[in-house]
């Protein structure tokens, strides 16, 4: 198998410009050298050669950080570092054609790394895959860094079951095995999805099956219904034909007596306009041009007065428009006060703040500067040490030349001086191990004190923060209550402002058609119209027991206007026109058709004509007849119906209205209302629209309020997860430090019961060593003097002072990190007050003088507004007063002028009496024959209508049927349409989804077993994952535990040690247990056992693991660093039997292992710089 030839380390850590080469071959190889002279670098350089991507498990910082830092004589420092590794490669297993292998790799100062295999630049990708192939990995176990020893010491026996899964590669068949269970979910989830689609398809057919069968009687049924429905249609096509024929004829007689009647009416018509233009010769010099003076200062009048009320609601539009805004001008200036008094506060706060900030500042930069000062004399100190260190390196190599001269005469003694020498180092090592657990278990227990306080104070911090947001949420709460009911009544409002707004059109229409009549009543009283009477309604008296009946029939014409002919009638019109006022019913005595009172029929219920009902003088009955002539007064709404259904118009006492053509007006009357006391006025609805706005603005402001609320609820609920998270984090610390202060008490008492050990086999040892230091006397004093001045450098390299100048400095960093954290606080708190002052308090002041100052612009306009309307009024007013005067003139010089027009309207009133007569025949001879017309076209298009159905139904032409077939049909029809409302809808597309539905459940059940099948098959392999896992671990188990028992005897001479499962039914749901037994002792479990015991089983636990999967070669770091001087010889006698299989390279401190060395290196430091010199024992 490949081994490592040489490697090479330029500008790498400790290692400096110069090329160091260390050569190498199979076998046993040891490294040695003081402390901090750049052992351990080796085996960084080794792991960085192959590929290692994390500079944490190289020790430092960042790549950048390999690179050799100089030793402060150099002017220029490297840019790189390269470290290169010869693999010897005669059995090929790198499947490189070469016999010798040479990898490099060169780091760059921007941790940038450049490879290279036999000087060809490759990839580490290349590089690694190549290494694999031959079993070699930069995190394999055959490379054990310092300390690991220790970690495996305090291993948990699930920890030591994962190190055994790592090796053998569990986690494959667990990755295979989640596949599978991910499979089988989506397996199982198909097969649930499958099952819910087969029954929902099954509840579907058998919905459909009923679907079909209505579908199929319902179809019957239609069929049968077409049938029976043409030959009702065709019954009626034959009876509408007759019908018509019948209309027809009559109408052709009516059409030849109005064509009389019409010569006779344009003969009476040509002689009344020739009158009439007589009489305007005369009348229209004076009377017209009078007249239509009058007119126009009328006109001039209502223009005035209409402008002047219009100018007084203006004004008292502006000036309650004036109090609302003063009014809001003073809540904006309450606003401007409070916020301003606000960011006094805000500033105050926000200095006192600063200030506070200033001082942590200063007390930050204190610490600082102390814990600076402080790591520079650490820095000092230990940098002395290291000088002194050196200068025992350099006596300790002097003793070591005196040995092969004395090696005859002193072997035993040099052998009890060595164990003497060693055990006093390694109790020397064990008092200040000792010290320094107990130091650290004192400081441990403040930290677990500080840390319990602090989670006090963080627990409570959070239950506060828990409990704010608590009231905030039942604050939010409230608020969206009150304003979900605020927003309805917003609601409600709205929607009133919109009905009163309609009420208010309709008003004003309704005040239009009022205003129309009084300006035509008003000029009819000044004489400037004539033949006025007044409305209907006030010239007539009407029965109070049927006055809801006359109401309804009148449908609006009691409001009509009675006017004695179509001249005043004319007249009106044209005033109307000019004055732009609405349209009026109007009534004209004498050209009106006089209708003829129809003949009451001789019914139960009939209460007589609606005219008969009404007083009135005899020259207004021709308007009562003209309005109420044709409608009968019926007792109840079943006698009424009965008469429109003969063609009369009829009335209910309880005002039902029915026509003749229809026609109905039903349901509970109303008497007329005067609107202007139920709608509010228009200033009520502008004041309500306001009231709207201002809640409107409200809400708008309160919903801002409420975001504002869930901001501040979503802000402390982060501060909750983070106080939660650092709670959750102080917990885990405060169990991390418990464990470690019972593990380091453990280390402790195991410590002082070492050192007891030692100091009684030291005693033995000097009693011993005294006999034979008589023979050696010259020999000893130079030794002697060597060893004092040893000892003397040992002692003042006492690091308990550098320990305490360390601790202080910790508590200082402690004191710097909780200022910092304070100032850190007051800083966030100082940002969010500058924040609130400038982005809230401030703009909200802008906006708030803004806002008056915009108010105040509006007052202003206003009053300038008011001012003008108060000065347009006073000029209207001299005008009004000399239009009245002038109208009173006119009005005086138009009566005189009436005298001379009287003669000839005595004519012209025969001429109309007679055309009144004719228009009156002519009249109702049209309204017959309109009558008829309707009433054939209406046969028309209902014979059209019929033929159009039946044509609809399949049927080209009527069928001839019977009336008792007719009526045998339509009582058939009855019944099944009675059956078919029973079936109700029914799904035209029953016949296909059926089908549809029935081909889809057998593919449902094909897919259903497919995939019971699949998951079957799933669990079966997983299952077969699950058998192999447990034998490929049991395997390794039973492998290991083989090793462990020879390892652990090779390095006990003699001691046994197994493992064994916590669960032997499942050994994956419990960890490995290690029993040990030492010579001459019992049984126990290895957490049971020393410190030192448990080095010695950690190391044989190492070489076991190691024997599963041989490497080529192994890197050792320190493994004997726990070890005694017996382990160290055994495991020294192992490492030397073991390297006939594999290469080792061992660090250690030892010499009992170094001795067994077949090629020694030794590292020393000399100017900061790592050097190596080698030596080969034979």
């Amino acid at each position: 198998m490949p081994y490592i030839k040489k490697i090479e380390l330029r500008n790498f850590k400790s290692f400096g410009l110069k090329n160091t080469v260390i050569s190498l071959d199979r076998g046993f190889t040891a490294i040695t050298g003081p402390n901090g002279s750049g052992k351990t670098n080796i085996v960084d350089a080794v792991l960085f050669g192959l590929g290692e991507t994390s500079s944490r498990r190289l020790r430092a910082d960042s790549f950048s950080k390999l690179i050799f830092n100089g030793n402060g004589k150099s002017k220029s420092k490297p840019r790189s570092a390269r470290v290169v590794i010869q693999f010897d490669n005669s059995d090929g297993k790198i499947p490189i054609d070469t016999k010798t292998v040479t990898i490099s790799r060169i780091v760059y100062v921007n941790g940038q790394s450049e490879y290279r295999i036999n000087g060809r630049k490759t990839s580490r990708g290349r590089i690694l895959e190549l290494l694999s192939i031959a079993g070699i990995n930069p995190s394999g176990h055959n490379i054990v860094p310092q300390g690991t020893i220790t970690k495996l010491t305090d291993i948990s026996p699930v920890e030591r079951r994962k190190i055994i899964e790592d090796l053998i590669g569990i986690s494959l068949y667990n990755a295979e095995k989640a596949e599978a269970e991910e499979k089988l979910e989506k397996a199982e989830n198909a097969i649930n999805t499958a099952m819910g689609r087969v029954e929902e398809v099954q509840k579907r057919i058998d919905e459909l099956e009923r679907e079909r069968n209505d579908l199929l009687r319902y179809e019957f049924i239609k069929k049968d219904i077409r049938r029976l429905e043409a030959m009702i249609c065709s019954y009626k096509v034959k009876d509408l034909e007759s019908k018509i024929r019948e209309k027809t004829r009559a109408a052709e007689d009516i059409q030849r007596e109005l064509e009389e009647l019409g010569r006779e009416r344009s003969r009476l018509k040509e002689s009344r306009l020739n009158l009439e233009q007589e009489w305007q010769k005369i009348t229209s010099t004076v009377v017209e041009e009078k007249r239509s003076e009058l007119l126009n200062v009328q006109m001039m009048i209502s223009e005035i007065k209409g402008r002047i009320n219009e100018l007084n609601e203006a004004i008292d539009r502006y000036k309650s428009l004036h109090q609302e805004l003063s009014l809001t001008r003073q809540e904006r200036a309450n606003k401007l006060r409070d916020l301003k008094r606000q960011i006094e506060e805000s500033r105050e706060r926000i200095e006192a703040l600063s200030k506070y900030v200033s001082t942590l500042n200063r007390d930050v930069q204190a610490k600082q500067s102390e814990y600076d000062a402080l790591s520079s004399k650490v820095k000092e100190e230990r940098s002395k040490i290291a000088e002194q260190s050196r200068e025992i390196s350099e006596l300790e190599e002097k003793l070591n030349e005196l040995y092969p001269r004395i090696v005859d005469k002193r072997d035993l003694i040099n052998r009890k001086e060595n164990r003497i020498q060693t055990l006093n180092e390694e109790r020397n090592r064990t008092i200040e191990l000792a010290d320094r657990y107990r130091l650290s278990i004192e400081e441990m227990k403040n930290s677990l004190n500080e840390l319990r306080k602090f989670m006090e104070e963080e627990s409570g911090r959070l239950k506060e923060a828990e409990r704010l947001v608590e009231r905030k949420m039942k604050k939010k709460n409230e608020l969206l209550n009150a304003l979900s009911e605020a927003e309805k009544v917003a609601e409600l409002a709205r929607e009133s402002i919109i009905e009163f707004n309609s009420q208010r059109k309709l008003k004003d229409k309704i005040e239009e058609i009022e205003n129309s009549l009084k300006h035509i009543e008003e000029l009819a009283k000044l004489g400037v119209i004539d033949g006025i009477y007044g409305r209907l309604k006030n010239l007539i008296r009407v029965n109070k027991k049927y006055l809801k009946a006359i109401e309804a029939a009148a449908d609006g014409w009691l409001d009509a206007l009675v006017v004695k002919d179509y001249d005043a009638a004319f007249t009106c019109s044209e005033v109307l026109k000019k004055l732009k006022l609405a349209k009026i019913k109007i009534i004209p005595l004498e050209g009106v058709r006089r209708s003829l009172p129809i003949e009451v029929p001789d019914e139960e219920g009939i209460i007589g004509l609606a005219s008969d009902f009404i007083r009135t003088r005899k020259p207004y009955r021709t308007a009562v007849l003209f309005v109420f002539g044709d409608t009968l007064l019926a007792q109840d709404y079943k006698t009424a119906f009965y008469l429109s259904q003969n063609g009369y118009r009829a009335v209910t006492v309880e005002g039902e209205v029915f026509n003749p053509r229809g026609g109905l007006e039903l349901g509970y009357y109303r008497s007329p209302i005067d609107l202007s006391k139920i709608i509010p006025s228009e200033k009520a609805v502008k004041s309500l629209e306001k009231i709207v706005e201002a809640l409107r603005t409200h809400l708008s402001n309160r919903r801002r309020y409420i975001s504002s609320i869930d901001e501040e609820i979503e802000s402390i609920r982060v501060d909750i997860a983070k106080t939660g998270e650092v709670i959750r984090n102080i917990e885990n610390e405060v169990k991390r430090t418990e464990v470690k202060i019972s593990k380091t008490q453990e280390n402790l008492k195991a410590l002082e019961a070492k050192v007891k050990d030692i100091e009684k086999e030291i005693e033995e040892l000097k009693a011993s060593k005294s006999m034979e230091e008589k023979e050696l006397q010259d020999l000893e004093s130079m030794f002697k003097g060597l060893q004092e001045r040893l000892d003397i450098l040992r002692s003042e390299t006492d690091s308990t002072r550098i320990e305490e100048r360390e601790n202080r400095a910790a508590e200082v960093l402690n004191d710097l990190v909780k200022l910092k954290d304070e100032l850190s606080d007051r800083q966030r708190e100082l940002t969010i007050a500058k924040m609130n002052l400038e982005n809230i308090l401030k703009a909200s002041y802008e906006e708030a003088e803004t806002d008056i100052s915009k108010i105040t612009s509006q007052l202003e306009e206003l009053e300038t507004k008011i001012a003008k309307a108060n000065e347009e009024r006073k000029s209207l007013e001299p005008k009004l007063r000399e239009l009245e005067a002038k109208k009173e003139e006119l009005m005086e010089a138009v009566s005189k002028a009436k005298g001379e027009a009287e003669k000839f309207a005595l004519k012209v009133k025969e001429i109309d009496k007679r055309l009144s007569e004719v228009e009156k025949l002519y009249h109702e001879k049209s309204e017959a024959l309109n009558d008829l017309r309707l009433k054939i076209q209406r046969d028309e298009l209902e014979l059209k209508q019929q033929l159009q159905r039946l044509h609809e139904l399949d049927f080209d032409k009527p069928m001839d049927v019977s009336a008792e077939q007719v009526a045998s049909a339509e009582s058939s029809l009855k019944m099944m349409r009675k059956e078919l409302a029973e079936i109700g809808a029914v799904n035209q597309l029953a016949y296909t989804q059926y089908e549809d539905q029935i081909s889809r459940y057998k593919e449902l059940s094909v897919r259903l077993n497919e995939l019971e099948m699949e998951r079957l098959s799933i669990i079966e392999f997983m299952e077969e994952i699950e058998k192999r896992k447990k034998k490929a671990f049991m395997d390794a188990f039973n492998q290991i535990n083989e090793s462990l028992s020879y390892y652990f005897g090779k390095l006990t001479g003699g001691g046994k040690a197994y493992m064994k499962l916590e669960n032997p039914d499942d050994p994956f749901s419990g960890g490995v247990d290690m029993i040990v037994q030492f010579p001459n002792k019992p049984e126990i479990l290895v957490s049971g056992a020393s410190g030192g015991e448990r080095s010695v089983a950690s190391v044989a636990f190492l070489f076991a693991i190691q024997k599963l999967n041989p490497a080529s070669f192994y890197l050792l770091d320190e493994v004997d660093a726990h070890l005694d001087s017996f382990h160290v010889a055994k495991l020294s006698e192992l490492l030397v039997e073991e390297s006939s299989k594999s290469q080792f390279l061992v660090i250690t401190l030892k010499p009992e292992m170094a001795s067994r060395a077949q090629k020694i290196y030794g590292v020393y430091e000399r100017n900061g710089v790592s050097n190596i010199v080698s030596a080969t024992i034979k």
